[in-house]
């Protein structure tokens, strides 16, 4: 009788481990392929994804420029999204009616959102090898490696064929989840100028950061039932468990290192990068998932709980960073311009783009030379070409050694303002004409810099010379 109640035991332990692991591949499924809990999939404006719920494994990094057209050229800074752990675009970008799966929006491209704020930008989604069940017959690419090919092809895609070998444009990142590491890890092994990316690492601005784990996520708390589930969940397609899972598991070391580095990146006085962390502040209960799918009777605890909650979701050089209202799974998804989020996430991608527009050396150029006291004064061969008394004498320079070293302003009839400089103006005889040579002359000691514009709209044939003492 002994014998038989073991045997009955034994029979009953391999059964319960079984459904253990039964349960487990199904939760770990609609965790991480949350389409499994919708009737249909949003819709995508993309080619190469496979249909059907075994779909390929994307092993290639894509952009996808969804505004505005490609043909428009009057932008001068990129926009670029990088999605997370096993999704895709446009998926990651697009909210979903629950009521309605037809009734979609997707914040990026939609023209009353995103589009319609920046209208000097081009904004790209990013494709990148992210599904969680990879090939069982190749060997996994490693986390460098895939850092690498993110970087190679975002340059690829941007540069086209043009002959230019450099990244010139100002590049504001928008990264989800786990794709703001594999983003981190691709700026740091660019930080260096023997780097082929190393004009992507510059021309890198601003980032914002939507519930990426740089202190890991609450997925380590369910690993150890959750991870023999997603290895039997592998098997069953014949595919192995990313090790990009490794990463959201908790806070390792290379994790920390990471972060430390990337951190000092982005404090770099020639080429600072901006960031800022949202953080969420939905529940997630992966159990309450297995059991509506499975009809299995409640757990005692629920252990609701925050993915990746705010320790883990912030960089200390990050001053304040803001929560958002929703789930983990709804941080990179918006309803329509008036929804509360939208709007936080939009004010910090405006004052991002007001701080890169300020910061680029063109502008600053500008502003100087804005500040810059202008004085008109005639040229010498000027007078030979000109009739008429007091012609033939030579004017002097108001800018006497004297007054120059005594930083004077000079004097008020001759000054004019740059925003007038090409305009009209009175000439000895009492008429206006346009002027056909200007001298610019700053303070002593600036240095000098010297332009020629051929050709005006309002003297086609005519010339222009200007030369810049500034």
């Amino acid at each position: 009788m002994a014998s038989v109640n073991l045997s009955q035991a034994m029979h009953l332990i391999g059964w319960t481990t079984a459904l253990c692991l039964l349960a487990g591949a199904i939760a770990s499924g609609l965790w991480f392929y949350p389409t499994f809990a919708r009737s249909k999939p949003a819709p995508s404006s993309q080619t190469g994804d496979s249909s059907g719920p075994a779909r390929s494994t994307r092993q290639d990094v894509r952009l996808c420029q969804v505004n505005p057209d490609k043909n428009e050229t009057d932008t001068d800074i990129d926009i670029i999204a990088i999605h997370g752990l096993d999704t895709k675009s446009p998926d990651t970008w697009t909210w979903v009616d629950p009521n309605d799966p037809n009734n979609t929006v997707n914040w990026l491209a939609d023209p009353r959102m995103l589009p319609s704020q920046v209208e000097a930008a081009r904004i790209f989604t990013c494709d990148w090898p992210a599904d969680l069940l990879q090939p069982s017959d190749l060997v996994q690419k490693t986390d460098d490696e895939i850092a690498l090919l993110l970087f190679e092809g975002i340059k690829r895609d941007l540069l086209g064929t043009h002959d230019k070998k450099k990244v010139d444009r100002p590049i504001l990142f928008i990264a989800s989840c786990l794709g703001g590491i594999i983003l981190a890890k691709a700026l740091v092994g660019a930080d260096h100028k023997r780097s082929s990316y190393y004009s992507l690492r510059t021309a890198t601005c601003g980032i914002i950061f939507l519930a990426t784990p740089f202190g890991g996520t609450s997925f380590e708390d369910v690993a150890i039932w959750a991870d023999p589930g997603l290895t039997a969940w592998a098997l069953i397609r014949r595919r192995e468990v990313s090790n990009l899972l490794g990463w959201v598991k908790g806070s390792t070391f290379a994790l920390k290192v990471l972060v430390r580095r990337f951190t000092r990146l982005c404090q770099d006085n020639h080429n600072p990068c901006h960031v800022f962390c949202f953080y969420e502040l939905g529940k997630t209960n992966l159990w309450r998932k297995v059991r509506t799918a499975t009809y299995l009777r409640p757990r005692a605890t629920t252990n609701d709980s925050q993915l990746v909650d705010m320790r883990s979701a912030i960089l200390q050089i990050v001053f304040k960073p803001l929560p958002l209202d929703r789930t983990h799974r709804l941080m990179n998804k918006f309803d329509g311009p008036k929804c509360p989020d939208y709007k936080q996430v939009s004010g910090k991608i405006l004052k991002f783009l007001t701080k890169i527009y300020n910061g680029t050396p063109l502008a600053q150029a500008d502003a100087r030379i804005r500040n810059i006291n202008l004085a008109i004064v005639e040229w010498p061969g000027d007078n030979a070409t000109r009739g008429g008394k007091g012609d033939t004498a030579q004017q002097s320079s108001p800018f006497s050694l004297l007054a120059r070293l005594n930083v004077e302003t000079p004097d008020k009839t001759i000054e004019v303002t740059l925003p007038t400089l090409f305009e009209p103006r009175k000439s000895q005889d009492g008429q206006k004409k346009q002027p056909s040579r200007i001298l610019i002359r700053g303070r002593a000691g600036i240095g000098l810099i010297q332009s020629r514009t051929l050709g005006t709209t309002a003297e086609p044939k005519g010339r222009k010379e200007i030369e810049c003492r500034i």
